[in-house]
């Protein structure tokens, strides 16, 4: 007699099936929007634009030899755009309507185009433009996509609130003809890739949500570096240099997993007219001849007083010894200064003084990192279960009450963020089901309920970047506009690669993208919130609207 499957295997293989579907129907479309001709649009300048575009462009751009092999006299006589994405009538086009915005066009040797006149030809060619854009069919501005393994990371650490390698057992991206990564017809899917997804799923969430007992705390701080009879090459010191570290050993007394922190008080000597040093925290271990280290932090110390650093880590994360066994046992911590100055770097002179082996010259002409004690605690948070935890599975009188009504309310906060819009109690049934059949197979609701998420984190709607709308809504050829949470979720990927942020979430709730200004605003703010805090320079949010103006005056800049 034949075992009935699982549920999980249920759920499993319904999402390979679905997966499976989505790709079969993006192949047929596909095809089908392949076999059209791409239509001509007609655009048919006005009078007073034909004479603009005479008096001012057609005496350098004309047909005969135009400067720069660019010739206006030709689009303008075509009068059509292709909608073709091969085409490059509409690059031409683009290219005009720029150099007239940025002033290059007329040059300034050359009569200058009277500001009405001006204003009246950006405006049809702009105009023109934007209607051929919204012509095109849906298919060819957006195509069924996974995420790819970039996005995936980011989207797993945001939703989820830890940090982890998430993509260790995923295959590599396959990069188009072109290089890219997002390309739809480069990330292909499989059974093998929605194992590694599910296993990786398992793990995560068996990282975010915990069961038992507070695990043990552990505190060790250092004020002197520690002596490392291997080390011979490099200066063991508070004070350092380029050819020195702090280090620091901690035997048995160390966490397997959970969360840590390394705490350094230090200051600085700063000598004029040379960059800052850099603080480099690695964490790791010595198996025998070999140092396996992984960098936690690097940060530039750019002020000379006492100061207060603090690095969080999670320890899985790192490379750790295997307990009773090993020459050097113990987990290993080491602070450098990784200043980058081009001259070579001294080799250390061997001592034939008792004490010290070696001499290492100072390079007092160099930044140095002034270590006053260093502090390895863990886990981080000192609740428990932690924000993670708590994160997911809040408190609600219905745990105890009504544990299954209780599971219902976790998926129904958790899937519209893991979907990336807001769902349908059909959509949620599926997964309510799924933890009911399940409950009994598990020791404790934390069990049950990591499986149900691990189900939601293998779903198309998630590993997928899909349209929000109801398939059955509109016909699939149809043009049609964007809803606010789509445009929230394009917005956010293309600026960061990740879900959307709270504000954004807000923004799509509220229906508000739609308006330029609105979005204009999101954009702006988005770039702040995770673009802005690394280009160096760019602290001014201000300064980039002075620059680029307000989206009023850029009749294309709409959000699409």
């Amino acid at each position: 007699m034949r075992q009935s499957e699982s549920p999980t295997m249920n759920l499993f293989a319904n999402a390979v099936r679905s997966v499976r579907v989505a790709l079969l129907l993006l192949c047929l479309v596909t095809r089908a929007t392949l076999a059209q001709s791409p239509p001509k649009h007609v655009l048919q300048p006005p009078q007073d634009v034909l004479s603009v575009l005479n008096h001012h462009c057609m005496e350098c751009h004309g047909n005969d030899a135009p400067e720069g092999n660019f010739s206006i006299e030709r689009l303008v006589s075509d009068s059509t755009v292709s909608t073709a994405p091969e085409a490059d009538e509409l690059a031409s086009w683009l290219r005009l309507e720029r150099m007239l915005i940025n002033g290059q066009m007329p040059p300034q040797d050359a009569k200058p185009i009277a500001k009405p006149e001006r204003t009246a030809l950006t405006r049809w060619i702009s105009n023109a433009i934007t209607s051929v854009v919204r012509t095109q069919k849906p298919i060819e501005r957006l195509r069924l996509r996974r995420l790819n393994n970039v996005e995936y990371s980011n989207t797993m650490r945001d939703l989820l609130g830890i940090d982890m390698d998430f993509i260790s057992e995923l295959p590599a991206d396959s990069r188009s003809d072109d290089g890219f990564v997002n390309e739809p017809s480069a990330l292909l899917i499989s059974s093998e890739h929605l194992q590694s997804y599910l296993a990786t799923a398992r793990t995560a969430l068996g990282r975010t949500i915990v069961s038992g007992p507070a695990p043990k705390q552990y505190h060790h701080t250092f004020t002197e570096s520690q002596r490392d009879r291997k080390e011979r090459k490099t200066e063991l010191t508070n004070r350092l240099g380029r050819n020195s570290a702090f280090f620091a050993k901690i035997e048995n007394d160390y966490p397997e997993q959970g969360t840590f922190a390394i705490r350094v008080r230090l200051s600085a000597e700063l000598p004029a007219h040379v960059g800052p040093p850099i603080l480099q925290v690695d964490v790791g271990y010595r198996p025998d001849t070999q140092i396996l280290f992984r960098t936690l932090a690097e940060v530039e110390i750019k002020q000379e007083a006492s100061q207060e650093l603090e690095f969080h880590g999670r320890i899985e994360n790192f490379p750790l010894p295997v307990r009773g066994q090993g020459k050097y046992p113990g987990l290993q911590i080491k602070l450098r200064n990784v200043h980058n100055d081009p001259s070579p770097k001294p080799e250390p002179i061997k001592n034939d003084q008792p004490g010290e082996p070696w001499i290492f010259p100072d390079e007092s002409h160099l930044p140095k990192i002034l270590i006053d004690s260093m502090e390895f605690r863990s886990p981080i948070d000192d609740a428990w279960p932690p924000q993670t935890h708590r994160t997911i599975l809040f408190d609600s009188p219905l745990r105890e009450s009504d544990p299954t009504a209780y599971a219902e309310k976790v998926l129904a906060e958790f899937v519209p963020r893991a979907f990336r819009r807001p769902i349908k109690p059909t959509e949620l049934k599926p997964f309510v089901d799924f933890y009911k059949e399940n409950r009994d197979r598990y020791p404790d609701l934390e069990s049950a309920m990591r499986e149900t998420l691990a189900m939601v984190l293998i779903h198309p709607d998630f590993l997928y970047l899909t349209k929000a709308t109801d398939k059955d809504s509109q016909p699939a050829n149809s043009p049609r506009t964007l809803d606010d949470w789509e445009l929230a979720s394009r917005l956010s990927y293309f600026l960061w690669c990740t879900i959307p942020d709270e504000a954004l979430r807000t923004a799509a709730d509220s229906r508000r993208l739609h308006d330029a200004e609105a979005c204009w605003w999101q954009a702006i703010g988005a770039s702040s919130r995770k673009i802005f805090a690394v280009w160096r320079g760019s602290s001014s949010i201000q300064s980039v609207r002075d620059r680029v103006g307000s989206p009023r005056g850029h009749p294309r800049f709409v959000c699409r």
